[in-house]
């Protein structure tokens, strides 16, 4: 089966479902598809457990894929749901994931088994009770603490640019993934030195950054590439933007301001910040 780009969504470069479960459970095809369609599409409501809502969006997409043909597919949808509803469906937990090799993990996606949602197979894990999930849907709303690093890496990695190609998206998160950046649950801050990550995201937390010059390949110029990245926290990444000597430069100063001993009286951070 040819592989599938994430990027470019699943049904010509769109989501194919909308799912809620505010008040109840609700599936329904989004309208990319239902323009597609003659008639009406009716939503499904339905109390399965979200791991099977997964199993049958899983299963409906595969069968598009396959076959091309959007009008199996909505069978499928409903076959599947009703199916798993009583209890006579061939799919399980065990074959919503059939990827192989990191290759598979990489340009493969699959329905989250929490949310929903569709996913890279790579940014997921498999839970103590057979769901494969996002990290952040685990108990307290975070991963488990051993993988917190690697998770907002392959995280940050796959949405810094999502027009750039995945190979190149890929190769970023690849440069991070090593010991020279990530120690356990602390990373490498390039301007400050190793820093623990903190449980909760916050301004403190790991940020991908790009560094200046550009990064030149194939006579194109890229402002995020593997060349051309490096680790830092948020605060100091979204308060330079793309102005990084001038900041560099305040925030020196500030600090210098701190030291026992010394005062700067004038330091101009509206000037240099904007």
């Amino acid at each position: 089966m040819a592989p599938f780009h994430f990027h470019e969504g699943p049904f010509g470069g769109k989501n194919i479902f909308k799912f809620r479960a505010t008040f109840q459970q609700t599936v329904e095809f989004s309208a990319n598809v239902a323009r597609t369609v003659n008639g009406t599409i009716p939503l499904v409501r339905t109390k399965l457990p979200k791991a099977s809502i997964a199993m049958a969006m899983q299963s409906t997409f595969e069968t598009f894929r396959r076959e091309k043909s959007t009008l199996r597919m909505v069978d499928e949808l409903f076959v599947s749901l009703e199916e798993l509803t009583l209890g006579v469906s061939i799919l399980n937990r065990q074959n919503h994931c059939i990827c192989s090799d990191e290759h598979d993990r990489d340009t493969e996606a699959h329905d989250c088994m929490f949310c929903c949602k569709f996913k890279i197979c790579s940014s997921m894990v498999w839970s103590g009770d057979e769901r494969l999930m996002y990290p952040s849907h685990f108990v307290d709303g975070v991963p488990p603490h051993d993988m917190i690093v690697h998770y907002r890496v392959t995280k940050k990695a796959y949405n810094l640019e999502p027009q750039l190609p995945l190979e190149f998206l890929l190769a970023m998160r690849d440069a991070f993934l090593t010991n020279d950046w990530l120690q356990g649950t602390n990373f490498k801050d390039a301007y400050k030195g190793v820093r623990p990550e903190a449980l909760t995201p916050n301004h403190m937390s790991l940020s991908i950054d790009a560094v200046f010059p550009l990064h030149k390949s194939n006579d194109n110029y890229y402002v995020h590439h593997a060349g051309n990245v490096c680790l830092t926290t948020v605060f100091p990444n979204y308060l330079k933007q793309d102005d990084l000597p001038i900041v560099l430069v305040a925030a020196s100063d500030a600090l210098k301001s701190t030291a026992p001993g010394k005062y700067l009286p004038q330091i101009e951070l509206g000037s240099t910040i904007g």
